[in-house]
Parts: C-alpha cells; structure tokens; sequence
C-alpha cells in the first residue's frame, strides 16, 4: 500500500486481477462506453456495505467525473489500445514506448478519477449486512448506473463476471440468481 490509497483504490485493484474481470471491463467499456470506475464505484459501496445509491447520488458521482472521463481517459484509452498492434510506416518500437506511456498516463487518470469519486462517497458501512444483500444492493446501483447512462441491457457474462470479481467470495449461482431476480 502506498501513502493516499484509500479503500476504494484497494477494492478496484484487487478485483481487476481477477479472472476474466479485465476482459470484461474492456468490453463494457468498447461496446457500452461504459466508465469502469463508475461501475466499480457502484460495487464497492455495496461491498463495503454503504447500500444502495440513490438516483441524485449516483448523478453527482457521475457529474464529477464525466468531463474528465470524456475529454482524458477514454482518449487515452482509445489512443493506447489504438497503438497496440503498431501503426504501419512508424517505428514499431517507438511505437510500442508511446504505448506503454499512454498506458501509464491511462492509469494515472484512472487513478486521479477514482480519487475524486471516493472524496464524495459518504458511506456509513453497515457491517452486520449480509454479503448476500450487499450483492443486490450492487446489481441495483449498477442497474441505476446503465439506466441512467442509456446503455439498457450488457450481456449476462459481462455482468455476471463484473459482480462474481466484486463478490468473489459468493458462488457464481447466487450472483447469477440475484441478477436474474433484480433485472
């Protein structure tokens, strides 16, 4: 842990490790332009067991941090991963070092992103809620997130891997159920 981590911070680093989690991320967010740190955000309160977001909460989240993911991450991202198999007529090794600085400058801002959403979190966690009801507060405040971004229906793998990296110490059948019963 390094001096300024916060809680939040931890939780994202510990869950994009895990199988199929980075994947998924990279998909939610090519075919939904979806902000991962929004949807991590969404997870993390209910995991910590700050509950469900309400509809005014989540959009003061989402405005703190739209701009920045707009105007900076998502053009990095986007420049990154435009790099990855080289650009015919460059050298690719020049190439591949922007690359990895666009990478680093992605982390960075994603980074600078999460810091600015867990100063407005305000979470009072209830520690005796079950892991099982923090799940579905999670799978609610995601719904919220993609109602309110328009991106109506992700696929149920994507979902199911999102919230079985967040909640991994639950089997895959009661995350699969939970979102069944929630959507």
């Amino acid at each position: 842990m390094t001096e300024g981590d916060h809680p939040f911070w931890l939780f994202s680093v510990a869950v994009y490790g895990r199988p199929g989690f980075h994947e998924a991320c990279l998909d939610l967010q090519t075919q939904h332009s979806l902000d991962i740190n929004l949807m991590l955000c969404c997870c993390f309160v209910a995991w910590s067991g700050g509950g469900r977001l309400s509809g005014a909460e989540l959009e003061d989240l989402l405005n703190a941090t739209e701009d920045w993911y707009n105007d900076v991450v998502e053009p990095v991202w986007r420049a990154q991963r435009r790099l990855k198999d080289g650009i015919s007529g460059f050298d690719a090794s020049k190439v591949a070092d922007l690359r990895q600085s666009l990478v680093t400058a992605e982390l960075v801002a994603e980074r600078m992103a999460q810091d600015r959403l867990y100063e407005l979190l305000d979470i009072t966690s209830n520690s005796d809620r079950e892991m099982s009801d923090r799940l579905s507060d999670a799978v609610a405040n995601l719904i919220t997130y993609l109602h309110r971004h328009g991106s109506g229906q992700i696929s149920d793998s994507a979902f199911q891997t999102i919230l079985g990296g967040c909640f991994s110490e639950l089997p895959e059948s009661q995350i699969k159920s939970t979102i069944a019963e929630l959507q």
